[in-house]
């Protein structure tokens, strides 16, 4: 009986040993595929990457359709656009934490968010005065983070004109 103890322990402890060594031996090789696969995953989301200028003119025709569609009366393509805005946003948050130094996602956060709320809120009540004032004030928080970035030069503006010709407002 004691000799049956001792053999299935020293089996039990031969078994893990050779797991662990297994394990090991196939973790390595393993990790350095893993790494591989990471320096590709990188190297593809590098090239597929849309510049943060590409995503500010995303950003100038969801502004400008949104303020289209607040004025329409057309809340549900109002809201559409607003919600359009904000991926845009979170999007440029996720690919450009900082840009020539700036702290862009912070930025974005602090002073988009709070008129963005404002936006969805006067879409939600459908109120067209609201939605004029929060538009407005988006309007001036995007300006503030121009600024803010020393780009002052890009200054935006409520849309005067419709440039989007196909679609109905």
């Amino acid at each position: 009986m004691k000799y049956r103890k001792q053999s299935t322990v020293l089996t039990a402890l031969l078994l893990v040993t050779m797991l662990v060594f297994t394990a090991n031996s196939c973790s390595d090789g393993q990790a350095g595929q893993v790494d591989e696969l990471k320096s590709e995953i990188e190297r593809l989301e590098d090239l597929y990457k849309p510049g943060l200028h590409s995503l500010m003119n995303e950003t100038m025709h969801r502004h400008s359709s949104l303020w289209f569609a607040g004025v329409a009366d057309n809340w549900e393509l109002a809201y559409y656009q607003h919600h359009e805005l904000e991926e845009v946003f979170e999007k440029i948050e996720e690919l450009y934490p900082e840009y020539d130094g700036e702290p862009i996602a912070t930025l974005i956060g602090n002073m988009t968010s709070p008129a963005m709320e404002e936006v969805e809120e006067a879409i939600e009540a459908q109120n067209p005065v609201r939605f004029r004032e929060a538009f407005t004030n988006l309007t001036a928080s995007c300006n503030s983070c121009h600024e803010s970035t020393n780009r002052q030069m890009i200054h935006i503006i409520e849309p005067d004109q419709n440039t989007v010709r196909n679609l109905r407002f």
